[in-house]
């Protein structure tokens, strides 16, 4: 795997982990669950669409290193094997197209798990002992 997979699952999941630790540290000035739900879910938002924009305009600086002549299209030999291999990357991930969608729908879900085992921790575990 490579390393920058692992670093983005470890922000992807560790970023409400990282901000609720920051709260009961008193580094972070925010506190209540739902602020700190919300101020999660923003974060990993807006880390997932970036991350995936970031993604498509370096896909996109690579097919136009292709286009030699800077005119939007390619001609018959700028159409090279490499050229159609970034074409290919470029214009068969619809994944990128539907991010805004999927990941409003993963933070919402993950952020709202993740801070409703934390609700249900503090108040059957914690006030228990």
């Amino acid at each position: 795997m490579q390393i920058e997979a692992v670093l983005y699952l470890l922000f992807l999941f560790g970023s409400p982990f990282v901000v609720y630790v920051l709260s009961k540290e008193n580094l972070l000035p925010v506190k209540g669950l739902g602020k700190l739900a919300g101020i999660s879910f923003v974060i990993l938002y807006v880390f997932i669409v970036g991350l995936a924009e970031l993604t498509n305009y370096q896909l996109k600086q690579e097919l136009d290193s292709y286009d030699i002549d800077r005119d939007g299209s390619f001609s018959d030999a700028e159409f090279t094997s490499d050229a159609e291999e970034a074409m290919n990357r470029y214009i068969q991930d619809t994944g990128r197209t539907f991010v805004p969608i999927t990941g409003f729908i993963f933070s919402f879900i993950y952020v709202g798990l993740f801070f409703g085992i934390i609700k249900l921790f503090n108040k059957y575990v914690l006030k228990h002992t």
